[in-house]
């Protein structure tokens, strides 16, 4: 059996867009297919497209494979490519989605992404506290890296709010590149699709306590099944 790739990413592309879409064609009628893109694999089926969204910064690899309804299976065909959908400076969600299920607790962090020279960052999420509720919320690496700190969180899982203060110390630190802010723990308490959402009140600020223009806040989205 043989397998074509006969649209989606190249081998090696940058995607400029979140979500991507791949189709196949086997060589001869009635051959199953299945892919595979990060921890899923698809059921054998006669499928010959499959869509991939939330896509997060980075790279990704996709396969697929066909087979004869007999057992035999082509080679494995492999895609490298990269996402760079977010223009920064940024705010984001990693990873934009997760699909879990009632009961379990997971992490988000929260992303700077291309940001220049920043020493003070303000943000508020909102959240349906009848969905999910925050554990804890933790200084991420990127902002102990820059040396002394300030970090300040507070959440109310009864009205559904987290606000973050954090900001570097001294006059002659920032923050530049892309690292991970801040890490938040929750805990999924009910089936439904639940958005963590930037509620427009973003703000950096430079040494000179100026307003840095936030190009993009991506939200996170949790799908509790």
């Amino acid at each position: 059996p043989q397998i074509t790739v006969t649209s989606g990413p190249s081998n090696n592309d940058i995607v400029k867009n979140s979500e991507v879409s791949f189709t196949w064609e086997g060589n001869q009628g009635g051959m199953l297919y299945q892919y595979k893109f990060g921890s899923y694999t698809s059921p054998w089926a006669e499928e010959k497209e499959a869509t991939l969204d939330y896509l997060d910064e980075g790279a990704h690899n996709f396969t697929v494979q066909s087979k004869y309804t007999t057992g035999d299976t082509s080679e494995v065909v492999s895609v490298d490519f990269e996402v760079d959908a977010v223009e920064g400076p940024a705010l984001l969600f990693y990873p934009r989605r997760h699909i879990t299920t009632v009961g379990n607790i997971l992490t988000f962090q929260i992303i700077t992404e291309e940001v220049q020279n920043v020493t003070g960052i303000e943000f508020a999420i909102t959240f349906n506290p009848n969905l999910v509720q925050i554990n804890s919320v933790l200084k991420g690496q990127f902002l102990t890296d820059a040396g002394q700190s300030i970090f300040h969180s507070e959440y109310d899982n009864e009205v559904g709010l987290l606000s973050v203060i954090a900001g570097v110390l001294g006059s002659d630190q920032s923050i530049t590149g892309t690292g991970d802010l801040v890490s938040i723990q929750i805990e999924l308490l009910s089936q439904g699709s639940a958005t963590l959402a930037f509620d427009g009140s973003q703000v950096f600020k430079d040494l000179n306590n100026n307003v840095i223009t936030i190009q993009d806040a991506i939200d996170g989205l949790v799908q509790i099944e």
